[in-house]
This record gives C-alpha cells, structure tokens and sequence, in this order.
C-alpha cells in the first residue's frame, strides 16, 4: 500500500535530499516550498506527479490556509498520510541587545509556530493512519548556546521541547515523534554554501575543524536519518533528540 509524506521546505538543501531520499524509499512524495520553480523541478528530477503546496512560513494566515488545505486533501485521498516532516525553517544571526524583535518573531513563527499549526491539523490524520510518524528538523543550537544566535537556538531549543510533549502525548495514538538535530550543514541557509569555489574551501576547511569527525555535513547525512527513523529498524525510539552533527554539541 503506498504511503505519504508531507516534507515542508523541501525545494532544497535538507528537505530536498530528505525528498529524494524517500523517494528511493517508496514512499509518495508531497512537497512543499516558497519558490514554485523549484518544487517543478524536483518533481520533473523524481518523475513525480503527486500535488504541491507553495506557501510563505514566515505567514501565518498563509500558513492556517495550507494547514486546511491539506487536512482536506489528506482526508479525501486514496494515498494516507503516514509521516509529516517539519523541515522549513531560516537562519540568520543576531545579537540578543540589539533589539530586533522582528528578527524574533520571525524565527520563532517559521521555525516553530507554523509547524505547530500544520501538525494539528494533521495529527487526526496520523492518528487515523498509525502507525505513523512526525520528524522535526532542529539544530544542535536548539540544545546549546552560542553567542550571537539566540533568537534561531530559542526558536529551535521549542521545537525540541514541544517535541518531546508530543511524543508524550501521542505515543498513545502510535504516533512516533523526533526531532534530528543537525550541526553545521553544507545548505543555502548558511552564506558560505554560495560562495565562490575557492572561498567556500577555506570556509569548510574552518568550519571543518570544530567537528570531532573532522568535516561539516552534507544534506544526505541528515536525510539518511530522516529514513532510519521512519523504518521498522527505529520502531521503538520516540521523544528523541537524535544528534547528526560529527559530534560538535560536545564541543
């Protein structure tokens, strides 16, 4: 029987090779982006015809809008809803005194309170479905402080919080809730990833050198755990905060 998954921020980086990723596993493919082009041309990438939904996170009215629009397409589709991965999120820097509480609202409505939304609508589905599961894409800055990003790490460090209160409350409902959290990845969010070739080299061999394992992650690493945590091999594990980060949250 196929199974359905909702991937949010899936034209690119993470929730793009999490897309693909499950493509190969079998799974049907329901994406969502804020650049429709984008979405278009991972479809055509996948040969996949399922529906897509394009829709601004950081808008919450657009936000409850998608959130109806797809409990009442999920309700009435012959393909279940089985897992929901909340992946879109923004980062950018900011000094806690400098007063930018746009700058705060922002990572918290995209990073936190849309997914909120989407999942509530959704939960009635997951429960109808279940088994099944909801993946939250965090950061390891969701469970340690660094200057200069308490606005994206309080934002994050919610997600974890409320992921773990989910999976208290829906176990009952077999309904497996995880957070992955990610260390530096190799993804457009980070200014680095656009770079000129040979400014990008020095910036990874940097960057590289505060991971114990030696290097910063690539899209694939966070993907392949999105995969093992919807496979029957992580059939017990709920309520995690599963660390892929080459080890820096110990640093």
């Amino acid at each position: 029987m196929d199974k359905g998954v909702f991937i949010s921020g899936s034209s690119k980086g993470i929730g793009k090779a999490i897309a693909k990723s499950l493509h190969k596993e079998g799974w049907s493919l329901f994406l969502h982006g804020r650049n429709e082009n984008d979405i278009i041309s991972l479809q055509k990438e996948l040969n996949i015809k399922t529906p897509y939904w394009i829709c601004d996170y950081n808008q919450e009215s657009e936000v409850k809008k998608l959130a109806a629009s797809l409990f009442d397409y999920f309700n009435s589709n012959a393909i279940p809803l089985n897992a929901l991965i909340n992946n879109a999120g923004i980062y950018s820097l900011q000094n806690t005194y400098d007063q930018n509480y746009e700058s705060w609202k922002n990572h918290l409505q995209v990073n936190f309170l849309s997914s909120v939304i989407v999942t509530e609508s959704l939960a009635p589905l997951l429960k109808k479905n279940a088994p099944s599961h909801i993946i939250n894409i965090s950061s390891t800055l969701g469970l340690r402080a660094m200057k200069d990003r308490g606005a994206y790490g309080a934002s994050k460090a919610a997600l974890n919080h409320w992921t773990q209160t989910l999976a208290l409350e829906l176990g009952k409902d077999k309904i497996q809730v995880n957070a992955i959290c990610p260390g530096i990845i190799d993804t457009p969010i980070h200014d680095f990833h656009n770079q000129d070739p040979e400014k990008k080299k020095s910036a990874l061999e940097a960057l590289s050198t505060l991971q114990p394992l030696g290097r910063i992650g690539n899209p694939e690493d966070i993907a392949q755990a999105c995969a093992f945590l919807l496979s029957d091999k992580a059939n017990w594990i709920t309520g995690a905060l599963f660390n892929v980060d080459g080890g820096i949250h110990l640093t």
